[in-house]
């Protein structure tokens, strides 16, 4: 009969490692290099052994369907609060890239929260099969869901600016027109809706695609169709959507009304204080953390929730006229 001794003499032997280094991996101690304690828990697998280390702590992949770790206030928010509210359930967050998505089965994951935008991305993670998998802010039939309500959080922001006269009211996109994740198509579904709830017609060349990376649209819509306001729909945009103003000079809210994402690292530090709607995160992740364990204990078969959002009441919207 073989013993966890002699289990972890035959790891060490099939990784090329020694039987401290397997210790340290299961252990989860310092200093160990990331392709090494791949090596370690590939034997593992293979083995059939289960480290003491994962039992003592749940693993929950987070699958990455974008390409950098943080590369945008949202993304960097988000997994901020993922990783606390993780630690508050004594869950430990390994974050895996798309191309590495065979590493969750391999590191003994108890569950999957997908950050997936395109469906490229959740064609990835349908191919996961047999622990709980949850999205977050991603809606598809195939998948559990914790999404913030972006469609209604769109039109509460229209119909504020609206209450306050604004008809000529533009809208800033991150996503490119025809590439659209879950989240931009419903914006752009809750600002039609608050237009069309108004009698106001809808007008395409007020609404911006790619704002992010092409800022000189902003300011040919803001020369060329005149709007008196602008909804800005995405926490990566704040400080690059004031910039493009201050460059066309144009005040907020003397010149121009502005409704933002809110960003905690930039938002609280702009003036005029911007009206804002916020997203929840930290009440996201919480759900999505406790909905998980209940998954994983096989409490729970289905979760599909859709969060408000905090809509916030600054100085950067005027009354027009």
């Amino acid at each position: 009969m073989s013993t966890n001794k002699n289990k972890i003499k035959d790891i060490a032997v099939m990784a090329g490692v020694s039987t401290c280094t397997v210790s340290r991996v299961f252990n989860d101690r310092p200093y160990v290099k990331a392709e090494v304690r791949e090596k370690v828990l590939r034997a593992a697998a293979t083995l059939g052994y289960q480290p003491k280390m994962i039992a003592r702590r749940d693993v929950v992949s987070v699958l990455l369907g974008f390409g950098s770790v943080g590369v945008n206030s949202y993304e960097a928010a988000l997994l901020g609060s993922i990783f606390t509210a993780a630690a508050e359930h004594n869950l430990a967050i390994e974050l895996v890239r798309l191309e590495d998505a065979d590493r969750i089965s391999r590191n003994y994951s108890k569950a999957v929260i997908g950050l997936v935008y395109t469906e490229e991305a959740a064609a990835v993670l349908r191919t996961i099969r047999n622990i709980p998998v949850l999205t977050i802010n991603y809606i598809d039939e195939d998948f559990n869901y914790v999404c913030t309500d972006h469609e209604g959080g769109v039109m509460q922001a229209a119909e504020y600016l609206i209450a306050h006269g604004h008809h000529d009211i533009g809208l800033l996109m991150v996503a490119a027109e025809g590439r659209f994740s879950w989240g931009d198509r419903a914006r752009l579904t809750g600002y039609r809706k608050a237009l069309e709830k108004n009698g106001i017609p809808f007008r395409s060349e007020l609404v911006v695609y790619e704002a992010l990376r092409h800022m000189d649209r902003i300011g040919r819509v803001i020369i060329s169709q005149s709007p008196t306001a602008l909804i800005s729909c995405g926490e990566s945009l704040t400080l690059p959507v004031k910039y493009a103003l201050e460059l066309f000079d144009r005040k907020i809210p003397d010149d121009i009304s502005l409704v933002s994402f809110y960003s905690p690292w930039v938002t609280p530090y702009v003036t005029p204080e911007l009206t804002s709607i916020k997203q929840n995160f930290e009440a996201i992740s919480g759900i999505v953390m406790e909905k998980l364990l209940e998954m994983i204990r096989g409490e729970r078969q289905e979760t599909k929730m859709i969060i408000p959002n905090d809509f916030i009441k600054g100085a950067s919207v005027r009354e027009n006229g």
